[in-house]
C-alpha cells in the first residue's frame, strides 16, 4: 500500500521538493487541505518543511501571497486542536517530554504505553 505521503507527493507539486512529513497520520487530512488549497492558488509555490512542534503543524513554503500565508495560519491553528495521532478534533495540549496535541483517548494510550 503506497504511503500518504507518496499519495500527497504524487497529487500536489508544490511538495515536489520534500522527502517527508515530519509528524504523525492524525494531522494527514489538514496536510491534503492545505496543500490543494495552495496548489488551487498558485501551483508554483514550493513547500520546504511540514513538521509539529511545540504540539503545532509547521508548514514551511519558499515564497508565496499574503493569503497563502493566511491560509497555512488557519490550518496551523486548526492543528491544536486536532489530534496528531488519530485526527479527532477537540483534542488539548499534553507534555510527554514534548508537546502534542492529543485527544483524551489517543493521551490515555500513550500514558499506558508509558511515554514520557
Amino acid at each position: 500500500k503506497e504511503s500518504k505521503f507518496n499519495q500527497l507527493k504524487k497529487k500536489y507539486s508544490i511538495l515536489e521538493d520534500i522527502d517527508g512529513i515530519e509528524c504523525c497520520d492524525g494531522w494527514y487530512n489538514l496536510i491534503f487541505r492545505l496543500c490543494g488549497e495552495i496548489n488551487g492558488i498558485d501551483n508554483k509555490v514550493k513547500v520546504v518543511q511540514i513538521k509539529q512542534k511545540f504540539g503545532g503543524l509547521r508548514f514551511y513554503i519558499d515564497n508565496g501571497t499574503q493569503d497563502i500565508f493566511d491560509i497555512i495560519e488557519g490550518y496551523e491553528v486548526q492543528s491544536f486542536h486536532t489530534c496528531e495521532l488519530c485526527g479527532r478534533y477537540s483534542a488539548t495540549q499534553h507534555n510527554f517530554g514534548w508537546t502534542w496535541t492529543l485527544c483524551t483517548k489517543c493521551a490515555m494510550l500513550m500514558k499506558m504505553e508509558g511515554v514520557r
